[in-house]
């Protein structure tokens, strides 16, 4: 933000969101390759940069998130979210990193979002079944290569531009965490 004449402004606006969930669902396929969760989400925001005219559906490769139900815990809220956006079944376990808070934009954001790392049971996992406003295209099961390799593209081979900060920031602290 920067006044008329061009010069930052440091009195932001603060924007306080309920406490959330940013979640790497992940799990072993029949090879033992780790495959992690990316959503192809809709997002109704004139956010291509590669197109900025377009008033075409901008779809964004980013992880399950969502928001805590009353008395649900973290570690719940997580295993529920990455149940209803991946269609998983069964989850294994929901672990977090050592440090596990991602602060989105601490000048404007008052919240740290805590980012959980949800396995499932790869061989467990319908239709996903995402709230209706949600606009989930797909589901996309990606090995670490292919993580990689969207990463370096900027997006997914569905052309979902992969690009979120706190996606790739969760996505960061679990290739951290799981050194394979």
């Amino acid at each position: 933000m920067v006044d008329p004449q061009g010069s930052p402004l440091f009195d932001r606006p603060v924007y306080a969101e309920a406490a959330g969930a940013e979640i790497v669902v992940w799990g072993y396929d029949e090879h033992r390759n780790v495959r992690i969760a990316l959503l192809s989400i809709e997002r109704q925001v004139p956010l291509d940069s590669e197109n900025p005219e377009s008033n075409a559906a901008v779809y964004f490769a980013e992880i399950p998130m969502g928001f805590r139900d009353d008395a649900e815990s973290g570690e719940e809220a997580a295993a529920r979210e990455a149940k209803e956006e991946t269609g998983a079944t069964v989850v294994l376990q929901v672990t977090q990193p050592v440090c596990p808070f991602l602060n989105q934009d601490p000048t404007i954001f008052e919240t740290s979002p805590q980012v959980f790392f949800v396995e499932v049971d790869l061989n467990q996992v319908s239709a996903s079944r995402q709230d209706p406003g949600e606009r989930i295209l797909q589901v996309n099961w990606l090995t670490i290569p292919e993580l990689w390799a969207a990463i370096l593209q900027g997006k997914l081979e569905d052309g979902s531009f992969l690009r979120a900060g706190n996606t790739l920031g969760a996505l960061l602290m679990f290739l951290a965490h799981h050194q394979e």
